[in-house]
Formats: structure tokens, C-alpha cells, sequence
């Protein structure tokens, strides 16, 4: 095998593998007093990359039966595809970390300045300066969106169920809010537009482009020395004088480890791949799992539908003034956060159920839309919600956010081209079914009993989701039906550490 060698070109340099959602960031601030070749599979985002209504196009990848998870294989990564939903974790999330791991400073109150530092925050809470505030290292942008008909319905909701109108993240707390997302003028804002796009001319910074790292070199004591990676047809070879960094996402990075040797000795073995580190790598895989809802029906025309509402002058308002519907990731509006009674029983507020709000009517592509989001069979979605099309109404997103279930990730064979494979395990916990059902019996009530929603004679028609005939509607059992025939993955893959 030919392999080239570009050590001549790039001497005393880190070298970091994966330009995206946390590749980017690591580029930026290392390259700030350190050279960095950083290595990217793909290239610069696309036009319709930074249009936020294509989210739902750029993530629709799926099989019918399967849970794809889709990965941004451009600059910028998933946050190049992603909803831009702009959400921070929970303070008690970074306070647990900080106790399993023995470090404080995972603490929240450490973490906290260095999300103020990434930010230019143009959102509706700049006066709380505490979570927020400015400082000359700001990149990533953040707005606010929620000014559409339904907004006041779901505000005025959330007010009769005791929620405060205000902040989500600062600190996140159990409310319902308007979605503030990562954007800028309206156009998605990237890592690749905060955090590299300033600095491409930085001479202590130079991108590979369409460079797929294939393994990485590990000296007789296990240290890393430099990786391999494909370019246009070609092998190379690069050694890296000071680190080797690792930030190819939650499925790239374990299964490069693994492909390296290092991982699970058994695992390795069984494919013919030398172990040269015995570690763990793959397991306890989690993500965040969701459901859509609905459909909710309403009286009065407080939705929208793409078919008829999004035509030449809605592209108009956004390339010139950055206002209007495509600015709206996927047609969200508002998300929210509630604590299960098992959580409550602990006296916390340490929400496990986030709620997301659409002003998407039931168009007529939606059947189509939604099998490609969840991988339910169209057929099937085509039954239950033919008889609406049309009709103004919504389905409302929840999501099971701190999942007890974890599952794994395994390499199929050695070679690198090939997808690993993913077992998330979905459900598994019996607390994640319970706390999921509990999330979808509490939208139920919101959607259908509130005086605000009841304004437009809001319900869930009394049809079955084919499959779910044999439970009575609306009992426990039938939402539980209901989530397993219908839950899907909400592109939240996280590490592999078990808490």
C-alpha cells in the first residue's frame, strides 16, 4: 500500500481530526497559540445549510423501521443540520458530572462563563447578565423566535399551568419559552460560521478538506503519534508533533478508536484488529428519544402550511430582511422543560421531558415529512392521519431527555468505509417508559384542557394509531403503544460514559 507522506508540510502541528459541532471550536481557540492541521471528511456548507426551515429535509434520511442517525460530514458537522435549538443542560447535569468524575470543574458555576464567552447574544434576556453578558471572544450567535399566532395560545397555556413566562437557560428550569436558536440575521450559525469562517486566513490554522481519517498511529506505549487518512484517492500519513485530537462526534470517534485498537480487546479480536488498549469504548451509548403528539386539531386558522404559506415572497423576506417563516427551525416556535413525578418525588426541579411546539398546519406533504423523520411506514401514517389533511392543527414533540437506558456501538468489520453498528436500546429502562408516558399524558392535557387551547376547540380526534386498537384510547397503555410504534431518535447521541 502506497501511503504519503505530508510530515515536511506540517511540522511542530497538532493534529485534530473532525472540523465540527466541538472540532471547530477546539480549532479555533488551539489555533490561537498553537498550529493545527485540522482534518475534515467533507467540506463547506452549502446555501440551503444556513436556510433553518430545511432542517427537517437535511435530517430526512431514513428507512422505513430504522433509526438513522444521520452526521454532518461538513464543516460545521450536525450543527451544520441540526435544529439550532439553542438549550443548555441542566445545572444539576453539570454538578453530577463534576461528582462522578471527581473534577469541580465541571461544576456548573465553572462551566458557565465559558458559554457566556462563546456567545453574541441577541435573544430577549440580555439583561440577565449573570447567564449571559458579553465578552470579545463571542462567536456563536443566538435569536429569539416566537412571533406567530400560536405563540400567545401556547404562552397563555403554560401561564394557567403556573409557568413563568422567561428564560430556558438561564438557568434551565422546568417553563415553557420561546425557542432561542443559534442564528444570525436569521441564517443558521453554525460552528463553521462562529467559529472558523473568521479565522480560514489564521496562519497557525490550515484545513484539510475531504480528508476521512482512517486510523491512528499509536507508538509501542500507546501513545498517539500522528493518523492516516484518505484524500482524493490517496493515503497519507501525518504525524503530529505535540496531540492528537479526537473530535469526530459521538459515532465517528469511537468507532476511529476502535479501528486504531483501541477498544474492547474481545471485540477487536473477533475482527481482526490488534488490540492495543483495552478499554470500553462503545458502551453505554444513550440518545434522546421522541415522539410526535397528535394530531391536535383546531377551529380557528392559527397554523401554517408550507404548501400555501411559503412562496416567493417568503424567500423575499428572508434573503433581504432575515425575518419570516424560514427562519424558523422546522416551523418551531417554543420548546419547554417539565419534571416527571419521580423527579419531583426528590424534591428537584431537574426536568426529564422537553416539549417541542410547531405552528406547521397538517399539510399536505406532512404523511411524507413525518415517515422520513420517525421511519414509520407511510402507509401507516397515511391511515391514521388522512382524514385531516388539510385541516388546521399540530402534532406537539416530547422528548425523553435524561434516559436511563443506555445500548452500545460496535464496528461491522475493519474497514473504514463501512457505518458501525448502533444499538441504542430504546426504552429499555422501565423509568424511561413510564417518565415518556407521563410526558405525553401531560401535552394531552395541556393541548386539550386548558382554557387557551379550548379558545380554539383543540383535540386529539378518537382514532387509533393502527397497531395501538386493542388499549383504550388515551390510558397509559395506549400512549405506551403509541411511543414504541412511533418514537424516534432526536439526533442527540452522547458519549459512552455510564452515570
Amino acid at each position: 500500500m502506497l501511503v504519503y507522506c505530508m510530515q515536511n508540510n506540517f511540522q511542530k502541528y497538532n493534529a485534530l481530526v473532525g472540523g465540527g459541532s466541538s472540532g471547530a471550536v477546539i480549532a479555533n481557540r488551539l489555533s490561537k497559540n498553537n498550529k493545527v492541521l485540522l482534518l475534515e471528511a467533507g467540506g463547506d456548507p452549502l446555501w440551503y445549510n444556513y436556510i433553518p426551515v430545511f432542517s427537517l429535509e437535511m435530517l430526512n434520511r431514513y428507512k422505513y423501521h430504522e433509526s438513522r442517525w444521520p452526521r454532518g460530514k461538513v464543516l460545521g458537522g450536525s450543527s451544520s443540520l441540526n435544529y439550532m435549538i439553542y438549550a443548555r443542560g441542566h445545572e444539576l447535569d453539570f454538578n453530577n458530572w463534576a461528582n462522578i468524575t471527581g473534577d469541580s470543574s465541571w461544576n456548573y458555576k465553572n462551566v458557565l462563563p465559558y458559554f457566556k464567552k462563546s456567545l453574541i447574544y441577541k435573544g430577549e434576556f440580555s439583561k440577565n447578565e449573570k447567564h449571559y453578558g458579553s465578552t470579545p471572544y463571542g462567536s456563536l450567535q443566538v435569536e429569539s423566535r416566537n412571533e406567530v399566532l400560536m405563540s400567545d395560545i401556547v404562552t397563555d397555556a403554560a401561564r394557567e399551568y403556573g409557568f413563568k413566562d422567561g428564560d430556558l437557560n438561564g438557568p434551565q428550569k422546568s417553563g415553557i419559552g420561546a425557542i432561542e436558536a443559534t442564528l444570525k440575521k436569521g441564517s443558521r450559525c453554525s460552528t463553521f460560521t462562529a467559529f472558523l469562517e473568521p479565522i480560514l486566513s489564521r496562519k497557525n490554522l490550515h484545513i484539510l478538506r475531504y480528508s476521512h481519517v482512517t486510523k491512528i498511529k499509536l507508538d509501542s506505549l500507546g501513545s498517539a503519534r500522528g493518523v492516516f487518512f484518505n484524500r482524493h484517492g490517496k493515503k497519507y500519513y501525518v504525524r503530529a508533533s505535540k496531540e492528537v485530537v479526537i473530535s469526530a462526534g459521538a459515532v465517528d470517534s469511537p468507532k476511529l478508536l476502535m479501528l486504531s485498537g483501541i477498544g474492547p480487546k474481545e471485540h477487536l479480536s473477533e475482527l481482526g484488529i490488534k488490540p492495543k488498549v483495552d478499554l470500553p469504548v462503545g458502551k453505554f451509548l444513550k440518545d434522546h428519544i421522541g415522539v410526535l403528539v397528535g394530531p391536535f386539531l383546531f377551529d380557528k386558522p392559527v397554523t401554517t402550511f408550507p404548501e400555501r404559506d411559503l412562496g416567493l415572497s417568503t424567500f423575499l423576506e428572508y434573503f433581504v430582511n432575515g425575518t419570516g417563516h424560514l427562519t424558523f427551525p422546522n416551523l418551531l416556535h417554543m420548546h419547554g422543560f417539565i419534571s416527571t413525578s419521580k423527579v419531583k418525588q426528590q424534591h428537584q426541579d431537574w426536568p426529564d421531558i422537553q416539549l417541542y411546539f410547531s405552528y406547521a398546519g397538517i399539510y399536505d406533504n406532512m404523511v411524507q415529512d413525518f415517515s422520513g423523520l420517525t421511519g414509520a411506514k407511510k402507509n401507516t401514517l397515511e391511515q391514521y392521519f388522512s382524514n385531516f389533511i388539510g385541516q388546521h392543527g399540530v402534532s406537539i414533540g416530547v422528548a425523553l431527555v435524561r434516559p436511563k437506558s443506555y445500548g452500545d456501538l460496535k464496528l461491522q468489520n475493519k474497514d473504514p468505509a463501512t457505518p458501525p453498528l448502533l444499538d441504542p436500546r430504546y426504552l429499555e429502562h422501565p423509568d424511561d417508559i413510564k417518565a415518556f408516558v407521563e410526558g405525553i399524558q401531560f401535552v394531552v392535557g395541556f393541548a386539550e384542557k386548558t382554557k387557551s387551547f379550548q379558545s380554539i376547540n383543540s383535540r386529539i380526534p378518537d382514532i387509533y394509531f393502527p397497531g395501538c386498537e386493542k388499549h383504550k384510547l388515551k390510558s397509559d397503555e395506549y400512549w405506551e403503544c403509541y411511543a414504541r410504534h412511533y418514537a424516534f431518535t432526536i439526533f442527540h447521541p452522547i458519549g459512552y460514559n455510564y452515570y
